[in-house]
């Protein structure tokens, strides 16, 4: 049994899906981009904090 709103929850993920999908070379361009950057600057944050220890 389906609610109306499990529906609407179910539509918009779809729709978020196909948007994702459309754009996914350049979104995931974009992700990987960003985790690229954060994690070198998680790194570059704890060889600094171990250069000052």
């Amino acid at each position: 049994m389906i609610n109306q709103r499990d529906m609407s929850e179910l539509h918009l993920l779809i729709s978020l899906l196909s948007l994702i999908n459309n754009h996914s070379r350049d979104f995931l361009r974009n992700l990987y981009r960003d985790i690229i950057i954060f994690v070198l600057n998680i790194l570059k944050g704890m060889i600094l904090l171990f250069l000052m220890t």
